[in-house]
């Protein structure tokens, strides 16, 4: 993949370039080029004359020539050249993102990204970047145009950059088909949307185009052959409808024959969605973002709708409508609401009588722990809405919900709201993710007692005498094998033989991780168990401070600096004998304090007590720096008798400042008689401020 920085190229329009061939629809050999051809000569199949190919990655990641004969392939106008050539393109070559909707019916791709701490994948771009990117989606998708994009790096299993940094897309949209992987993953989609293109019978495939819903029909068709869809009624879950598709899951197959099948009464209908009404934030009251940001609304458009939950509020609502749903053959919709992906305990879906509108209430709740189907993270909610007719089903059209990462939020027992921190802190273990990782055995090492330290001391009770004895077993394979494979590192003239070593040590490796330890435990499993114990003991750091603080471990430097950041944030108190305590304040709020304090220990037996073993950022979880401003502060909400809020204090850097429930700033905490002032808030050096105006 190659990083760019993007830029909106001017409104033009495309020259057309003329066939490369008529006589033949497609050189696939496979079963599905056989029964395009056949359907083709029987003059059922319309072929790919009324359609185009546009590559936007500069032949990167290039459709193979010939494979769809008839298909045109688009050209630049010579304005367009211009602006490429200025650009630094060669010629002939669009690169980037689409941004002109073409007039014609366009199918293409673009293998391209940043990495995702620089700006991601196309589709984030859209999403995030480019406020009108959403619209644009949608027009594109209504008006027969469709781009197939990679993620890249933004949809992948991991953390803050360790291994990968989990789900960063800010919201589903419905028009997009984006690819797992990296460059040429996308090439496999636009094969099979191509050939099910093709497989339309002459007349459906004109009218689809006439009409301008060529591609929801290819959408839907693809959604619904998903291999990941067993049954009908999966396509009405988050398994036909993920934010990124794997390869693996396309039948291109099952597509053709669907598209060859497809009726003018079997068309899908289209659902389209518009905000009645919504939970109102206030800036500098109910959240507290940069200037720009006025709202909880990120983008809009009827096939999505994107917001962030930023506000203050225990709920967030909305009541949606989807009463401007269509159907091509005006038959009469029916609708299902659905949530494709989220906490079912914490959101609310209410349908009206006729089902056409509904009532969503969303409770903030921590991240996800896996998307629809697998082990990668997310904080994002997708709720879907089905428009059905008597023969076919539409693509979803999508309310999606991001609830920021690097936000952590407190509730009190009666369900309001009593803190938030804006730097929260990275949840992950830091456990290997993969079967054959070398680091296992580090584990099975300090679970057998092998290393001195703090580490063998509180993991070493935590194993049953059954799980020992395999283990030991374990160990006494593995450590010639490690041995053998890291001295072979050492000669750079054993490429080779190194690379066997390691491949023989993985394998043992994955055998030992996937042994049952003799109780219904494996040991991946095992680990996780108990570091997350560790991990919650409310003593394990503040018992153990001083002969931690005095080990000289190198990761000190990390630990010490989470243990200031407490510090400023009014978490921990420094003592007159050098250790620390939670202050009294902190004390009462028992929720929060578990919180604080597990972060600290992941911090601590990742850097200092187990280093060798669990690999975990220090760093607050990972936002994308266009959708929110970095806060280093926390907020600790107060109430009167009655219930009502009536301010809150802000702890950062070691200071304490007061605000009235109106969001007003007081200077002093001690003098009840002072003027509150109003609060100015900016971006500084990338983290945001605030200031009395």
């Amino acid at each position: 993949m190659s990083a760019a920085r993007w830029c909106l190229l001017p409104l033009l329009f495309a020259k057309l370039a003329i066939p490369l061939a008529a006589e033949e629809v497609t050189s696939r050999q496979d079963e599905v080029g056989k029964l395009l051809r056949e359907w083709h000569a029987a003059g059922t199949a319309a072929g790919l004359k009324a359609l185009t190919y546009e590559n936007r990655d500069g032949a990167h990641s290039l459709l193979t020539a010939g494979m769809y004969p008839e298909l045109k392939i688009y050209q630049p106008s010579e304005a367009e050249q211009k602006a490429g050539q200025k650009a630094g393109q060669k010629a002939g070559q669009q690169r980037g993102p689409a941004q002109v909707v073409r007039p014609v019916p366009t199918l293409g791709n673009c293998s391209m990204a940043a990495p995702a701490i620089q700006g991601g994948s196309l589709p984030r771009m859209y999403l995030a970047l480019n406020p009108t990117g959403n619209t644009f989606l949608a027009q594109s998708y209504l008006r027969n145009n469709l781009f197939v994009y990679p993620e890249h790096q933004d949809h992948d299993i991991g953390f803050n950059g360790i291994d990968g940094w989990g789900d960063l897309f800010p919201a589903n949209h419905p028009a997009l088909i984006v690819s797992q992987g990296s460059s040429f993953t996308d090439m496999p989609f636009l094969k099979a949307l191509l050939a099910t293109a093709a497989a339309l019978r002459p007349e459906i495939q004109e009218n689809l185009i006439k009409k301008n819903i060529l591609i929801p029909t290819l959408h839907a068709i693809f959604r619904k052959a998903n291999k990941s869809v067993q049954k009908n009624e999966d396509y009405f879950t988050g398994k036909a409808h993920p934010v990124v598709f794997e390869g693996s899951q396309i039948d291109d197959l099952k597509m053709v024959q669907a598209a060859q099948l497809l009726s003018p009464m079997s068309v899908p209908p289209l659902a389209f969605l518009e905000v009645l009404s919504e939970t109102p934030s206030t800036p500098g009251l109910d959240f507290f973002d940069r200037a720009t940001v006025t709202s909880t609304k990120l983008s809009e458009s009827p096939l999505c709708i994107s917001r962030i939950f930023r506000g203050t509020q225990d709920h967030y609502e909305m009541r949606v409508s989807a009463k401007r749903s269509v159907d091509a053959q005006s038959k009469p919709l029916k609708f299902r609401w659905v949530l494709l992906q989220g906490d079912s305990a914490a959101i609310e879906i209410l349908p009206s009588d006729d089902g056409v509108e509904a009532n969503l209430r969303l409770r903030w709740h921590d991240g996800i722990a896996s998307s629809v189907g697998t082990s990668i993270s997310t904080h994002r909610v997708d709720i879907g809405v089905f428009a059905s007719s008597p023969l076919a089903d539409s693509v979803p059209a999508i309310v999606s919900f991001y609830l920021l990462p690097n936000e952590k939020r407190f509730f009190d027992e009666k369900g309001w709201i009593s803190e938030i921190c804006y730097a929260a802190g990275n949840p992950d273990l830091g456990l290997p993710r993969a079967a054959d990782d070398p680091r296992w055995i580090s584990w099975i090492e300090t679970a057998l007692g092998l290393k001195s330290g703090l580490g063998t001391e509180w993991v070493g009770p935590r194993v049953t005498d059954a799980q020992r004895r395999i283990l030991a077993q374990a160990w006494k394979d593995l450590r010639p094998l490690r041995a053998l494979w890291l001295a072979l590192q050492d000669d750079p003239e054993k490429k080779q033989e190194t690379a066997e070593a390691e491949a023989t040590l993985r394998t043992a490796i994955r055998a030992a991780t996937a042994r049952d330890l003799g109780t219904d435990e494996t040991l991946p499993q095992m680990a996780e168990r108990i570091i997350r114990a560790l991990a919650d003991r409310e003593d394990l750091y503040l018992e153990h401070q001083s002969e931690i603080l005095h080990s000289g471990a190198p990761g000190l430097v990390d630990l010490q600096k989470e243990i200031k950041q407490l510090s400023d944030w009014g978490v921990l108190l420094l003592q007159n004998d050098g250790t620390q305590v939670l202050t009294p304040a902190q004390a009462t709020r028992q929720a929060s304090s578990h919180y604080y304090l597990r972060q600290l220990h992941l911090t601590l037996l990742s850097q200092v007590i187990l280093p060798d073993f669990l690999k975990r950022s220090t760093a607050p979880a990972f936002v994308d720096a266009r959708l929110t401003a970095p806060k280093a502060w926390r907020d600790v909400y107060l109430y009167d008798d009655q219930g009502k809020r009536s301010g809150w204090l802000r702890y950062q850097a070691g200071k304490v400042t007061a605000f009235t429930a109106d969001g007003r700033m007081k200077q002093s905490l001690s003098d009840p008689a002072e003027a509150a002032v109003p609060v100015s808030y900016v971006e500084r050096e990338g983290k945001l401020s605030f200031d009395a105006r």
